[in-house]
């Protein structure tokens, strides 16, 4: 076992037992050759229902789901949080929101963590990330490791005197430039790199959606329950188009077939599934669902349909690539999913501080159930995923042992990320100035219902 789940009891019932996180650590499997690099792809805001690769029937991601064909697809992988910022913070360190201490605007990762990038770049592989989000910056930590790093914001090139993205919708698209800076650096740096991980953040499904001439047009008139549904799925498809692009010069240089490829979102978005639009504002599914697909070398294309989480890819990178994994994390290998093998179920935990003061959610997602407590009220929410993937009925106080078994779990794991934080320096604070808190009102944050929806 690893060092934080000593202390982790067997749940009540044995369906918690067979999901809880107190699972015994299979050993690594050694049949795949070590991936020489790296190609690390996440998209921003990105539904993994809203994918062909997972049953969408509208053509949002072609060459996605291109890349999904020949890799193994994760059916129910899961976010961290419902925003980005503990999202990334978790994929890049492998720790849980309560363990790397990432829960606000203000939250800086502390130098403390060793992120994938410093891991990666320890054991001599060239790094560069290339990002387009206020929070997938230098500003908030996430280039920790990265020798180019690089984050071209929405904002970079709008008009004077401009300073909300939707008053100027041909100036706000990031996907090309995420795309042109990493094919720039394939063919420069990577060239003569001996290994290298190349990291690239795509913004575009985010609020403001933005119609893109010739795509766009595709999914109209709207067809779902939220008029704002075809611009998302448009930038969805424009994301795509240039996400492609990134793969075929790896394939052009003839790294493909060397090459770890992980495409994976930082968290979903709600079109009023539940009422509400945008996100960092609940635990439901459609915002904490996220797609995951890895394509490995010399593995066959197959689909798991057990439940994994962002912590679960900093190790599996490693273990692709032939490294150890750190004794400090609350992931585990994916490794031998790749392999066609299987690992003993165990939970995900959630987590999200909301901007209105005094509220707070945690979470838990079993490959059975979800349960949701508000921090303040105790106030707790069920649902049973196989009856009810849609998350409609709340099942809480009807069993109550499975209530109180359910709610052990989701403490455990709380209890093993502050275990986890007391090995580190806290998150640093750092208050926004208010050009800083004009850009995230603007994207959505800081007011309202968090939804960040815009008029057309």
């Amino acid at each position: 076992m690893r060092w934080f789940e000593t202390s982790l009891r067997p749940a009540l019932l044995p369906a918690v037992v067979l999901a809880a996180a107190c699972s015994e650590r299979t050993p690594p499997a050694q049949r795949l050759p070590p991936a020489r690099n790296v190609l690390l792809i996440t998209i921003d805001t990105l539904r993994a229902d809203r994918l062909g690769a997972y049953g969408h029937p509208r053509p949002t991601s072609p060459r996605i789901d291109e890349l999904a064909r020949s890799a193994v697809v994760f059916d129910r992988a899961q976010s961290t949080s419902s925003w980005t910022l503990p999202a990334m913070a978790s994929l890049l360190t492998s720790l849980y929101p309560s363990a790397h201490g990432c829960h606000n605007f203000e939250t800086v990762l502390s130098p403390s963590y060793t992120t994938l990038g410093e891991r990666l770049a320890g054991e001599g592989f060239a790094t560069a990330g290339f990002t387009s989000h206020e929070i997938v910056s230098g500003r908030y930590g996430l280039d920790q490791g990265f020798q180019t790093f690089d984050t071209f914001s929405v904002y970079d090139d709008l008009p004077p005197g401009v300073t909300d993205p939707k008053d100027a919708p041909a100036n706000v698209t990031t996907a090309d430039w995420v795309s042109d800076r990493g094919i720039e650096w394939l063919e420069s740096a990577a060239g003569s790199a001996d290994r290298w991980l190349l990291w690239l953040h795509y913004f575009d499904p985010h609020t403001a959606y933005v119609p893109h001439r010739g795509l766009t047009e595709r999914f109209l008139p709207a067809t779902g329950k939220s008029v704002e549904e075809p611009y998302y799925e448009g930038e969805i498809l424009f994301t795509d188009q240039h996400v492609g692009r990134v793969l075929d010069a790896v394939s052009h240089l003839g790294a493909f077939d060397d090459t770890l490829i992980i495409v994976v979102a930082d968290h979903g978005e709600e079109l009023l599934d539940h009422g509400k639009l945008g996100h960092k504002q609940s635990l439901y599914r459609e915002v904490t669902r996220i797609p995951l697909i890895i394509r490995v070398p010399s593995a066959a294309p197959r689909r798991v349909d057990t439940t994994v989480s962002l912590v679960d890819l900093l190790p599996t990178v490693l273990d692709c690539a032939g490294l150890e994994a750190p004794e400090i994390g609350m992931g585990r290998s994916l490794k031998p999913f790749l392999l066609g093998e299987s690992l003993p179920p165990r939970a995900a935990l959630l987590e999200l501080e909301m901007d209105r003061p005094g509220h707070r959610l945690q979470g838990l997602v079993t490959d059975r159930y979800k349960l949701v407590r508000a921090v303040e009220s105790g106030q707790l929410s069920l649902f049973d995923l196989e009856r009810d993937p849609a998350e409609r009925e709340d099942l809480a106080g009807r069993n109550p042992e499975r209530d109180a078994a359910l709610s052990g779990t989701l403490d455990r794991l709380l209890q093993a990320g502050a275990r986890a934080a007391a090995a580190f320096d806290p998150a640093v604070v750092q208050p926004l100035n208010e050009a800083e808190l004009e850009r995230l009102r603007a994207l959505g944050y800081l007011g309202g219902d968090g939804g960040g929806t815009r008029s057309r």
